[in-house]
């Protein structure tokens, strides 16, 4: 997501109204999703972290994380060198919830690097950019 989207996003979202349609950006071109639920692909992410040495947190909603996590909280954070990633995962059909929507504008907007994810083959593009 480049710096252009999140000023434009930010744009639309001051102007929107409760009843008009959301305002959507044009994605980045993502792979082919991986099969499967959204914790093989943390599993995966989580292996690739360890074997690399580098300290990564998943944390799922869940119900014994209500109180510890704000809502819409990225799924994985990633301390990379001189990076901290922050990735919410989603399966081939998921989507953000409004929680998530609004937490990805206020990274961005701070310039945090924040990524929707939903192949392992993306993972790897954003840890090797």
């Amino acid at each position: 997501m480049t710096q252009e989207w999140v000023d434009e996003y930010m744009q639309k979202l001051k102007t929107w109204r409760r009843g008009d349609p959301k305002p959507v950006l044009t994605p980045e071109v993502e792979p082919t999703p991986d099969p499967g639920p959204e914790s093989d692909l943390a599993g995966k992410i989580q292996k690739w972290a360890k074997d690399h040495g580098y300290p990564c947190q998943c944390f799922r909603q869940s119900t014994k994380a209500r109180g510890f996590l704000v809502p819409g909280w990225p799924d994985v954070t990633l301390i990379l060198k001189e990076r901290v990633v922050f990735i919410e995962l989603k399966a081939m059909h998921g989507r953000l919830s409004n929680e998530q929507q609004k937490l990805k504008l206020q990274f961005l907007f701070l310039r945090a690097e924040w990524f929707e994810v939903r192949s392992f083959k993306r993972f790897l593009e954003i840890v090797h950019q």
